[in-house]
Order: C-alpha cells, then structure tokens, then sequence
C-alpha cells in the first residue's frame, strides 16, 4: 500500500511486516470503472496450471492496526458489499529476504477477497499499476517482485467522447418525457395536450417512439450499452464493461388512462414508472401542482398495486410528501427517487419510510433543483 494511500485512509501502522502467501497469487478480478479503471487489485488461490516462475506468490505488507483503524479500512473498501475477509497464513520475512530466506516465520493474517470474482479477469489502468508498483518500492518489496509487477499488462485510455461519458456513468436510466396535462396556449407543437382523449393518445404514440428509440440506441452501440430487464442484468453488463440501461416512463399521464398500457410499457422493457410530472394527474399530486388529489388518488392506489404485481418499479420523484407516504404506506415491493432534489426533495419523515420500504433514493445535480440560487448556489452548496 502506497504512503499516500495510507494517509488518505487515515491509517497509522502499529508495525509492518513484509509477507508473502505460498498459497495464493496476484489478480486482477475485481471490476472498476469501464474505460476509467477497468480492474481492481485482488488476490485467488494457485492453481495447478500456475507456472511458479511466471506466476509468484503474491508479496506484500501485513500491518498491524488498531480495531477502529481496520474497521476504518473495511468501510474504505465498501463494508464487505464487493470483497469477503479472507484469514490466510503468511510468511513473515525481515526486509530484503527473499521468499527462500531462511528467516521467514508464518504468521496469520486478515485480507480482503472480491465477492464477485470478474472472470476472464480484466487490464489494471497505468495509472492503478503505478500506485502497485510505488507501493512495492516504497515498502521494500524484493526486487524480483517489483520487476513482475512492471511486466504485468496494462490498459492504456484512448476514449472518445462517448467513452469518457461512459466512464463516468456505470447505469444509465432512459426516460420518455411528456410534460401534461399543457394548457392549449403554452403547448409547443411537440408537447401534446393530455387532457382530451385524442391528446392523451397522441401522448402515449410519442412515449411508444420514444421507447422504440432507446432500444434502437441500445441495440446499434451494443458494444456500450446493455439493455436491464431484471436485476441481475445490471451486475452481467456492468461486469461486461457497458452500461447498464433502464428505461423508464415519466408521468403516468403517458399511458391514456389504462393500466393495461402499463402491462405493455412492461413487457417493452419498461421498468419504471414516474406517478407525475410537472402536473398532478388523475393518479398523485405533483409537487409543482395544485394537490387535487391529496396524495395518492383512488385510481393511483389501483395502478401502485398493479405495478407492484407486474414488477414495475414506482418512482416518487416529482411527487408531493403527501403522495410518497401514502405510496410507502402501501406499495408492497421497494421504491425509488430517480431524481429528487429541490423543489422535490424529500422529508426526513419519508426518508425514514423509504428506509423501511427498502428503497433507494438518487440524487439530482441540475443547478436550479439544487440551490434557489440557481448556478452560484449549487456551487457553494
């Protein structure tokens, strides 16, 4: 570990030891940041097909640490979510000894082992090996091992512009956006009226090309994006190295007073579903709207548990407090805020309640939902 890496974790060794474990080798199975950090360090079992020379034992440092320093360390390294704790037994050897060295003692000792170990295993970044090799150097790692680190392959980044989006964004969240109910006068041409049958219909033809144009988007840059139709389809296509796409609908005035719409937004490979915009409707009350509802409407019980049914995710954002109370008091299955942020953020009353519903909550960076003040606030803040 590099003394730079320590003193971000804030971790003072009691002592430091230089190891080596017979039984395992260096890995790269852990998976990062597509095109950013493809992979992150980690350590498997040998195997018989290891060749020893070519594959060493994995060397490093044991550090003796306080209990809240490594607790410290185990919440750095993501609270058990992507690694397990490993107890394996080390060789303890003093400073320039070699595996072979004749002073070497066996010594327990705690490591950390991906979960969910990336299969082939995936290129460490130039930068990811530097701070390896720094940490070698800095801790008096044998020579020989120093020099199979700088052997080990590395991804070199050329990203395009769509690249570097996608090393930014590990899930991407696709959603078909009609503003309604629109007064006739304040209706551009491409915002359709919601509130007669006919604009309600020419809604739901806009939200199904819109839908038809994600899925073509998704399926010519296969190479980057993933379609999500389950839950487990996020882990295979993140581990894959593209995104993870979901698409969802935003506002049930999209879908012309059926639930049997709904249905068909599911099987399309929709997989949320906003209950308002801008607007109430005839479903909840919009944080922007007027509250004719008082929530959750009767009509919008019925839809939260047909979704509930069908495996569609609710999504509270844009919603009064009113209306996400009544929907964690009812909803059977967990929700979420795609989006929420002021004017639509949420109390700590139903944070408590999402809690509860086991749902998940996602924040919103755009300048004027942020800070009343618009750009300057949302800095400051």
């Amino acid at each position: 570990m590099a003394s730079t890496t320590l003193k971000r974790r804030q971790l003072s060794p009691k002592d430091s030891r230089h190891v080596f474990v017979p039984s395992h080798v260096l890995c790269f199975d852990m998976f990062g940041v597509p095109y950013m950090e493809p992979a992150m360090v980690g350590i498997r079992e040998r195997t018989p097909v290891d060749d020893t020379k070519a594959t060493p034992s994995v060397h490093g440092m044991a550090y003796l640490l306080s209990r809240e320093e490594y607790h410290r360390l185990i919440v750095s390294e993501g609270a058990g979510a992507a690694y397990v704790e490993m107890e394996l037994m080390a060789r303890a050897c003093s400073i320039g000894v070699t595996a072979r060295g004749a002073s070497c003692e066996e010594i327990p000792v705690l490591t950390l082992m991906a979960r969910f170990p990336f299969r082939p295993e995936a290129l460490p970044s130039v930068r990811y090996m530097g701070l390896l090799i720094q940490g070698a150097q800095e801790s008096g790692v044998p020579s020989s091992y120093q020099d199979y680190l700088r052997g080990l392959p590395a991804y070199h980044k050329s990203l395009s512009k769509y690249e570097e989006l996608g090393a930014s964004l590990l899930i991407g969240f696709w959603m078909p956006i009609l503003n309604g109910p629109c007064p006739a006068e304040k209706s551009p041409i491409d915002r359709p009226k919601t509130n007669d049958a006919l604009g309600k219909l020419e809604c739901l033809m806009k939200t199904l090309q819109q839908i038809d144009t994600i899925h073509l988007l998704v399926e010519t840059f296969s190479d980057h994006f993933g379609a999500v139709n389950s839950s487990k389809d996020i882990e295979t296509i993140f581990r894959s190295g593209r995104i993870a796409s979901l698409i969802g609908v935003e506002g049930l005035h999209q879908i012309a007073d059926s639930s049997s719409v709904v249905r068909l937004f599911h099987k399309l490979g929709v997989r949320y579903i906003t209950l308002c915009h801008d607007d109430d409707n005839r479903y909840a009350d919009s944080s922007n709207g007027k509250s004719k509802n008082g929530g959750l409407s009767s009509h919008g019980l019925d839809i939260v548990r047909e979704m509930n049914r069908i495996g569609m995710i609710v999504d509270l954002s844009h919603t009064t407090t009113d209306t996400q109370k009544q929907v964690l008091g009812v909803s059977q299955a967990p929700v979420i805020f795609s989006h929420s942020s002021c004017p639509r953020n949420v109390t700590d009353e139903v944070l408590d309640l999402l809690k509860t519903n086991n749902g998940l909550i996602m924040i919103c960076f755009l300048p004027n939902l942020v800070s009343a003040n618009g750009v300057q606030g949302a800095v400051i803040d």
